[in-house]
């Protein structure tokens, strides 16, 4: 017998839809959203579960945000994408949470390459690949700066669509795999 998704599952679900529709069309997600969400996530928590409950909730809230913050940071992710993370941490505690973040950022690089391939071909997938691994040694010696990353929100406000990926349409396909898993291996 199937297990039918948990009630954090379904809120999580249909949110994250919501903002990859809205990220995917305005490169952008809505602060009423995302902090709606992880405001809501704490109070179920904190109702249904009481002191556990809620601590199992800032936990995951916390562990997605430590996640991408990095990312927020070194200007490879918008600030909405961050909390639409911490937010579903919220919901779904430190396993849930981790494993949509996991799956969002499988689908995120797969998402790019393909981009990329679409865009200039197999040239352009591996140059972009050697950066990527220049960048991520620079970022390993602590100090220095990554070359040649803007941050989404000047690419966003200058309107280049085709070098930004819509991470919270990548979050919804997390969440919707880790519900099909869910459903498929109770």
């Amino acid at each position: 017998m199937t297990s039918l998704p948990s009630i954090p599952l379904i809120v999580v679900a249909v949110a994250s839809v919501v903002a990859g529709v809205i990220d995917a069309i305005r490169l952008r997600i809505p602060n009423w959203l995302t902090v709606t969400l992880l405001v809501s996530g704490l109070a179920y928590h904190g109702v249904t579960g009481g002191l556990a409950g809620l601590e199992h909730s800032v936990a995951g809230l916390m562990v997605n945000f430590l996640l991408v913050v990095v990312l927020y940071l070194i200007g490879a992710m918008g600030a909405g994408d961050v909390k639409l993370i911490a937010a579903i941490g919220a919901w779904l505690g430190i396993p849930g949470g981790v494993y949509v973040f996991a799956v969002a950022e499988l689908m995120t690089g797969i998402y790019s390459v393909a981009a990329m391939l679409w865009q200039g071909g197999v040239r352009r997938v591996v140059v972009s690949i050697e950066s990527l691994f220049y960048q991520l040694y620079n970022l390993a010696m602590l100090g220095r700066h990554l070359a040649g990353i803007e941050r989404v929100e000047t690419v966003a406000r200058r309107g280049d669509r085709r070098q930004l990926v819509p991470f919270a349409a990548m979050v919804a396909l997390g969440v919707i795999a880790v519900i099909l898993w869910r459903i498929l291996f109770p």
